[in-house]
């Protein structure tokens, strides 16, 4: 397709015409360019421009199941992939019109991404409908806040092209309050890397991540990334050892607290685990599921130089993340929230996305109110309203942290700026 592009299409277009820009659509699929003949790797330089597919529409009656989240990451991989020269994001309506927040919803998260540019598809199915009068609404007020956002910040993870594994976990994640957006370069330069099964795909791997580690920066692992090098290396970075074993359970241990936990918690769902060993007292547990009398790591702690090293037990099924406690997501979002300012305690399907400038979005994805708690580190910030206008109340404040309290309508988000008070 690379050759198809470069000679069949770029070509002969510039051949007519020097002047003309050539721009490639990416689908919402990212899973499957390298089987359906995409080649972003090759076609983002034989372009000039690309632009990015976001539809989600409906995940679970939809044969796509595509997270919603992956509105706002597949523009910020395209982002990466040719910075500067993603032009837009395009959706449509289609399996929308029983719920019109999700047809507004891939409005908003592709917006989130501060692109240049939206395309509706298509006239022939928009025109006389139901969805350009709200959508129209929600656009006015987006453009009255975007501006003041600054440039999208987050935690990288590392998806080489071509790469395949742990399909739309990041999404998965970003439908849980973790900020993430996938790069297909080794992100160096970030402080934090969530490393997935397809980061396995680039054979230099394991030398790349112990030279980032040495640095004394922090990774946090997947089960399906350590079960890729497993037997080929990944014991250098941890005891733990993924098992063809499974347990099913609903009950956590969190945060460890001498031999035992601090907390006990029961989710809403039993989940379905796999089971990873490990020695006791060279891998520390953070989090823990819990069936009879044993216990099954969920997130652990090694040490590599000077760096950290957090493995994350994956559900079998992605979606279950939905339902870990909040208890449980909290400090599993601690983890990757540790280099920035906040973080927020809520349960599951609360996004959270943000940007370089103390600015963040918060948004529900849930069909119900659900209250969010924020915590900022810095005491001497507090916490304003950008949608509304107001600044909030502080809730509580501790030697560490202040919390503000928040209610996030259904299908809703509010936009916050941290501000000092002699701003």
């Amino acid at each position: 397709m690379a050759s198809v592009s470069e000679e069949y299409v770029v070509k002969p277009a510039k051949k007519v015409n020097p002047e003309v820009k050539m721009i490639i659509k990416y689908p919402n699929w990212i899973e499957s360019y390298q089987e359906t003949g995409y080649n972003p790797e090759a076609q983002a330089e034989i372009f000039d421009y690309v632009y990015t597919g976001t539809e989600t529409r409906d995940p679970l009656f939809t044969h796509q199941h595509l997270p919603r989240y992956s509105s706002y990451s597949l523009m910020r991989f395209f982002d990466e992939v040719k910075p500067g020269k993603n032009l837009g994001g395009w959706f449509d309506s289609f399996d929308c019109v029983y719920n019109i927040g999700y047809y507004l919803e891939q409005a908003y998260l592709t917006l989130f991404s501060r692109t240049k540019e939206i395309t509706l598809f298509d006239l022939s199915s928009l025109r006389n409908s139901v969805f350009i009068p709200p959508l129209g609404h929600q656009l006015n007020l987006l453009d009255s806040i975007l501006g003041e956002l600054g440039n999208p910040a987050g935690i990288p993870v590392y998806y080489p092209f071509n790469s395949y594994g742990e399909d739309h976990l990041y999404d998965y994640l970003g439908m849980v309050g973790i900020p993430l957006y996938p790069t297909p370069y080794f992100p160096e330069d970030s402080n934090l890397i969530f490393i997935i099964a397809n980061s396995a795909m680039d054979k230099d791997i394991l030398n790349k991540l112990k030279r980032y580690l040495l640095t004394g920066k922090n990774i946090v692992m997947t089960s399906g990334f350590l079960k890729a090098v497993q037997g080929k290396g990944g014991e250098d970075f941890t005891s733990l050892r993924v098992t063809d074993k499974k347990v099913i359970s609903n009950f956590f241990g969190v945060k460890a607290q001498g031999l035992g936990f601090s907390r006990y918690v029961h989710g809403p769902k039993k989940i379905v685990l796999p089971v990873l060993d490990y020695r006791n007292n060279a891998t520390w547990p953070e989090i823990v599921g819990m069936d009879g009398e044993n216990n099954f790591p969920i997130l652990m702690n090694d040490s590599y130089g000077r760096g950290g090293v957090f493995t994350l037990t994956v559900p079998d099924n992605f979606s279950d993340v939905y339902y870990l406690p909040r208890e449980v997501l909290t400090e599993i979002r601690k983890v990757f929230m540790m280099g920035n300012p906040f973080h927020i305690e809520c349960e599951g399907k609360i996004g959270l996305f943000t940007y370089d400038n103390d600015t963040f979005i918060i948004e529900s994805f849930l069909p119900y109110r659900t209250p969010v708690n924020i915590f900022i580190k810095d005491k001497d910030k507090k916490l304003i309203d950008m949608k509304e206008g107001f600044e909030y109340k502080l809730a509580f404040s501790s030697e560490k942290e202040n919390l503000y309290k928040v209610d996030l309508e259904p299908s809703t988000f509010r936009v916050f700026k941290m501000v000092s008070d002699n701003e």
